[in-house]
């Protein structure tokens, strides 16, 4: 029987350069039964629109909710971007049948209401379906994201911030919901390592093919995760917060959209060398004390404990190194 994996991702752990591998590696993983899908009715945005032919597959997730108020919004369900139908639909084309199938999107983990987990399972009836998850230290995972809303205004600390969403850092109830419908043992939990998600995925799907050194080149989402000096976030938050409109502050978000572009120009950048000169009194590159850290992480202490006993047989609930 096909197995179906479905890497649900969480954020913040390398998915776009998973994505980018598997798309850019399609025709060498046909030849090893191994079917990464391109939806027949994927989009080709206009030219100059800033948007690219998707590697991921978001719309089977957006398809499940179809929410009207976010149908204009680049993450919102497509009609035109493939669903469901048009992957059984590709699936059948294909002879011989792939022994493995791998979908990819981590809005799955955190965006889809959990009542609508049972509609995956409908929709992958007749193949046997598997889980894939890569999980990483919540104060990394949390430190990640936060510089990324920071980048688009936000305004509160990092403490707060991870205060505020934590529920996202519970990966056992976050985990949950996945296996009451799956079960348990069709869930697999790959701890997040810092040289990359791609090798660690190939062998927990026992998947033997070469991985180049300029795997991550092309992925947009790669370069769009770029972090500057924490000193530099820190000092945008301080501006988000007390001087949203200034213009210090709109020239600061202005030189973070250059570095999007490439990283070199953080190099370039004169404002992010003078930032980063200020002085560790005025501005630390700290974003969270050691003792903030500590108390974050217990937290999540239970909550990992149970996650390495129950998905990955540790007795020792050592999620993390």
């Amino acid at each position: 029987m096909t197995t179906v994996y479905l890497h649900i991702g969480t954020p913040k752990t390398g998915s776009s350069s998973l994505q980018t591998f598997l798309f850019n590696n399609r025709d060498k993983l046909l030849k090893k039964g191994v079917l990464y899908p391109l939806l027949i009715k994927t989009v080709t945005y206009p030219q100059n629109s800033g948007q690219k032919r998707k590697k991921s597959h978001h719309n089977l997730h957006w398809s499940l909710t179809k929410d009207p108020e976010s149908i204009k919004s680049y993450k919102a369900y497509n009609p035109m971007a493939g669903d469901w139908t048009d992957l059984h639909k590709e699936i059948d084309e294909l002879n011989p049948k792939p022994d493995k199938i791998i979908i990819s999107a981590e809005s799955f983990y955190d965006l889809l209401p959990p009542e609508n987990i049972p509609l995956i399972k409908k929709y992958l009836k007749g193949y046997k379906t598997k889980i894939i998850v890569c999980l990483r230290n919540q104060y990394e995972y949390f430190r990640s994201y936060y510089c990324l809303r920071v980048k688009v205004g936000y305004k509160n600390s990092l403490r707060q911030f991870i205060l505020e969403n934590k529920a996202q850092g519970d990966y056992f109830q976050m985990l949950s919901p996945w296996s009451e419908v799956f079960g348990k043992e069709n869930i697999i939990v790959v701890p997040y390592n810092k040289n990359g998600i791609i090798n660690d995925f190939l062998q927990k799907l026992n998947i033997d093919i070469e991985i180049n050194s300029d795997t991550n080149a092309d992925s947009t989402n790669f370069r769009l995760g770029i972090t500057p000096d924490y000193k530099v976030v820190k000092a945008m938050q301080i501006f988000n917060k007390f001087f949203p409109d200034n213009r210090v502050t709109i020239k600061l978000k202005f030189a973070v959209q250059d570095l999007y572009k490439s990283e070199a120009k953080k190099k370039d950048s004169k404002l992010f060398n003078k930032i980063s000169q200020i002085p560790d009194f005025l501005i630390s590159r700290d974003l969270m004390t050691e003792a903030e850290r500590v108390e974050i992480m217990k937290i999540f202490e239970d909550s990992n404990k149970k996650v390495a006993q129950e998905y990955m047989g540790k007795e020792d609930g050592g999620l993390f190194e």
